[in-house]
């Protein structure tokens, strides 16, 4: 995938999360990591890395393995910042919403009670205080986005032979086409809790489609005794960023409490969910409410598409775009009951 870099710094326009979220252009195409509410705990980040409140208190390092100049910001840390320790910044410049002060390749910031904190850069990065763009757009922008995903009729789906699990994408989808999966609660069950599946593979069915969704329905699981992702899941040709997993979403549109003890592949969207993970790395981009974890987060970022043009799944009753109708309300009151 060719990297597409922004010089936020100079006051660049971005999409609105409205075009994002129908376009077909995920924010987790530029972001390896957006928390919306709380980062209580990361490993690294390999890339480019949105939150809001900063409560990790060990150090950690983002973008690792990614390079970009520095007029674009690879952290930005969009609320309060708790004390602890150092932040690394390996590529890029950095935004911070408080006051920040240099000294050489050393920055420092002060959180809301006047602590200090360390930021360092391998780069000749700086730390902005002026917000290059909306970024409750983004936060609101991912509940959107996932919100049309679930409504997406499925027209692919989950077969089991003894231990294995296979993801098999439909007859009628065709080059270029969204494949579509809805996952029951006993089949997350099946694929991460009971034991039953020890591995999980996929199927193409010799069709090269823009873009993978996997809705799961449930708002609570704890994957445990997790199957082990093989085959096109674990793909790097020529590179992870053009790997089969990069056009994998991952949609937990429902989703409340996710934990886990292994290494998960593909790209997860669970706008609503706190994300504890003490097993193996995240194999793709994460946008999540709260992260809890000491796992590092791979690469790579999203790399499908849901443009117009593309086979999209109509909704079950009607076009995906009259489904669109309710998703804000819906969004509004899932803010609500977890406000209350």
């Amino acid at each position: 995938m060719t990297i597409k870099f922004y010089p936020v710094l100079a006051g660049a326009t971005f999409l609105t999360c409205s075009t994002l979220a129908w376009a077909g252009d995920s924010w987790l195409s530029r972001y390896h990591l957006i928390v919306s509410d709380e980062l209580k705990n990361v490993g690294e980040v390999e890339g480019r890395a949105l939150v809001n409140d900063v409560t990790v208190k060990n150090s950690f390092n983002v973008g690792v393995n990614y390079s970009s100049d520095a007029s674009q910001i690879n952290l930005a840390i969009v609320g309060e910042l708790e004390k602890g320790g150092a932040i690394q910044l390996n590529s890029g410049s950095a935004y911070y919403s408080g006051k920040s002060f240099q000294k050489g390749n050393q920055w420092t910031l002060v959180g809301d009670d006047d602590h200090k904190r360390t930021l360092n850069m391998n780069s000749k990065g700086t730390v902005t205080g002026t917000a290059p763009f909306d970024y409750e757009k983004v936060f609101k922008g991912i509940e959107t986005e996932s919100e049309y995903l679930a409504s997406l009729k499925a027209n692919s789906s989950l077969s089991y032979s003894g231990n294995a699990a296979t993801f098999v994408v439909g007859k009628e989808v065709a080059n270029g086409d969204v494949a579509v999966f809805s996952l029951s609660e006993t089949d997350m069950k099946n694929l991460f809790v009971n034991g039953k599946t020890a591995q999980i593979e996929f199927n193409l069915n010799g069709v090269d489609p823009s873009a993978v969704v996997i809705n799961v329905e449930g708002e609570e699981f704890s994957w445990d005794k997790a199957g082990n992702f093989v085959g096109l899941w674990t793909e790097n040709k020529p590179s992870v960023e053009d790997s089969f997993r990069s056009k994998v979403m991952w949609n937990f549109s429902e989703a409340e409490k996710l934990s886990m003890n292994r290494g998960f592949y593909g790209t997860l969207l669970a706008p609503y969910a706190t994300l504890k993970n003490k097993g193996g790395a995240m194999e793709g981009a994460v946008a999540v409410k709260n992260l809890d974890t000491s796992v590092e987060i791979h690469a790579p970022l999203f790399n499908g598409s849901f443009r117009q043009g593309s086979q999209v799944p109509e909704a079950s009753g009607g076009a995906a775009a009259v489904a669109l109708l309710g998703l804000g309300a819906h969004a509004w009151l899932r803010r609500r009951r977890a406000a209350n």
